[in-house]
């Protein structure tokens, strides 16, 4: 595989859509003083990010109360652009996409208008928000960046195994450092989370004056959606639920299984197809293998400027890394294809795909101008609704189960460390709702990718349950947030927003098959 392989399999706006989980490990500058304007009030202002092209964009900032629980909370501002439809009979309720991570910036997807979102603007205006604590809103919720992670990398490559519970416990100190930081400057850490993000939403709906809107939300978005779709049912008109997270689900655990799930999905989907087969037998077997002869023995590789193909600097790889990069690479459709040969060929020895496809990670550390997650909002939402619903003991159990992907508890997202940062944070579960499965009568498309490894078609099949108007469309070899990837589910998209009290024909996914799976000569 050399690197024009890589550029075709993966055109580099793609990574927009593997970034909330690339940053996991990131953090940039400390927040900046939020303006005191009336809570509830929109402001126009000069947009940070290019209009799209061949679309007008409209930009300003919502203000609102940081917590609505405190009757002096300060007001925080949120970053809005709309992009407008060209089409002057235009329908009168817009779209709003809700980002990821939690703690991904949705205005740098605007930049994705024209080739993504332009059959939803045909008809009808897209709204994006940057959710309070993320990018361009103030204050975002940034951190300073860990010790041990070289800054021009996405992930701590070049750590030795026994260096890495070091490592990880230079990352929780890390975050001590910055929740203490946040709420010495008045932060209150405990209003960052999904049901002051509704109401936010709420806030901005009544502010730009529509009775109703549709919902689009992406991974974390859509359990934004979710708890929006229970705040203010009436002034949804419908949900698109890609990559759906149950709120009964806990992220941080069952990371470890969905994982391994899909690992599995990719080595039956080589093992039924003749030509992935032979090149490539038990794929599955394959990755267990160079995992375990590169966490004994790490593996020196090139870092490639995926321009020209020529090396730029030398990392050692150990097993933990191939588990991260893999798994960071399954979210991504377009990377899946080239997965059993990176695997495959590094289990012969041949490690030049995984450098090609680790050379990905050479990247800057922003998108559109603003860190790819704001890893105190990140932090910040998933303690006070998700993580602390779980003991360590439960983090010790998933990953026993699960030994074979073990190497992810490296991250403090993913270990029983996060429970120490939480109550460092002073953030624990307040409300057991945030636990519970959120039942609605609101017409919601739920797209979901096969081999999505963190929020699989099981967990979109989970929300549909209490779901009444549910329609569930699986991306086959897709990753995770696959709608943005596919012709066909965008079309089903369109064709649910025109009338989302019909089920979407989705059939065109039969005549949309996946690219084939990449067999190095």
């Amino acid at each position: 595989m050399n690197s024009s392989t890589l550029r075709r399999s993966m055109p580099a706006w793609r990574l927009l859509i593997v970034l909330p989980l690339l940053a996991l490990l990131l953090a940039s500058a400390l927040p900046a003083q939020a303006q005191g304007a009336v809570p509830g009030s929109f402001a126009p202002a000069p947009c940070p990010i290019p209009a799209p092209q061949g679309y007008a964009l409209d930009c300003g900032f919502l203000s609102v109360a940081e917590s609505r629980q405190a009757p002096a909370s300060r007001t925080i501002d949120l970053a809005v652009a709309i992009v407008r439809s060209p089409n002057r009979a235009k329908q009168p309720d817009p779209v709003l996409f809700l980002a990821g991570g939690p703690g991904q910036p949705a205005l740098p997807l605007v930049a994705l208008a024209p080739e993504v979102f332009s059959e939803i603007l045909a008809t009808r205006d897209m709204i994006f928000v940057d959710q309070r604590g993320t990018g361009y809103s103030r204050p975002a919720l940034n951190c300073a960046p860990q010790p041990g992670a070289p800054a021009r990398f996405m992930l701590p490559f070049g750590t030795a195994v026994g260096e890495r519970p070091a490592l990880l416990q230079a990352s929780v100190d890390a975050l001590m450092r910055c929740g203490a930081q946040f709420r010495a400057q008045g932060v209150d850490l405990s209003a960052y989370n999904s049901v002051e993000s509704a109401a936010d939403l709420e806030d901005l709906r009544v502010a730009l004056g529509y009775n109703q809107w549709n919902l689009y939300g992406g991974s974390y978005g859509t359990r934004l959606a979710l708890t929006a779709m229970s705040y203010r049912p009436a002034t949804i008109r419908s949900a698109i639920l890609d990559s759906a997270y149950p709120l009964q689900a806990n992220f941080q655990t069952g990371v470890f299984g969905t994982f391994n799930r899909a690992l599995g999905e990719l080595d039956a989907a080589c093992a039924a197809d003749t030509t992935c087969a032979s090149a490539y037998p038990d794929l599955r077997g394959a990755f267990d293998r160079v995992v375990a002869r590169l966490n004994a023995k790490a593996v020196v590789l090139p870092i490639l400027n995926l321009e020209t193909g020529e090396p730029i600097d030398y990392q050692p790889f150990s097993g933990v890394d191939v588990t991260v990069i893999v798994f960071q690479l399954m979210y991504a459709t377009a990377a899946i294809p080239v997965l059993p040969a990176v695997i495959g060929e590094a289990d012969r020895g041949n490690y030049r795909p995984l450098a090609s496809l680790a050379s990905v990670f050479f990247a800057q550390q922003t998108s559109g101008g603003v860190p790819a997650i704001s890893q105190g909002m990140q932090v910040a939402v998933q303690c006070n609704e998700d993580a602390t619903f779980a003991s360590a003991r439960d983090f010790v159990a998933a990953r026993d189960r699960n030994r074979s992907v073990a190497g992810l508890a490296f991250s403090p997202i993913f270990n029983e460390a996060i429970l120490e940062i939480c109550a460092g944070w002073g953030l624990q579960a307040a409300n057991a709702a945030e636990n519970q499965a959120v039942r609605s009568d609101i017409p919601a498309l739920l797209v979901s990718g096969e081999f999505d490894p963190i929020l699989p078609p099981e967990s979109a099949h989970e929300v549909a349950q209490t779901l009444s108007r549910a329609t569930e469309v699986v991306i086959p070899r897709g990753g995770h947030t696959p709608s943005l990837l596919s012709a066909c589910a965008r079309a089903t998209i369109v064709r649910f927003l025109g009338a989302p009290e019909r089920r979407p024909d989705a059939a065109c996914l039969a005549q949309e098959p996946p690219a084939p799976f990449v067999v190095v000569p």
